[in-house]
């Protein structure tokens, strides 16, 4: 079985992209925001071992 490549499941394989037209509900990060947000959620990459004592 083959894996679907094509995230657009409407959207013809050879289609173009319409990923352009849904860009004003996604908001986009400076790398200075980015770098703040991952500062910010940096614990939750951590595992806590008694957690799971």
């Amino acid at each position: 079985m083959k894996a679907n490549t094509n995230h657009h499941r409407d959207t013809p394989p050879n289609s173009p992209s319409r990923e352009k037209d849904f860009l004003d509900l996604f908001g986009v990060w400076s790398r200075e925001e980015a770098k703040e947000f991952n500062k910010q959620v940096d614990d939750f990459e951590k595992i806590d071992q008694e957690d799971w004592a």
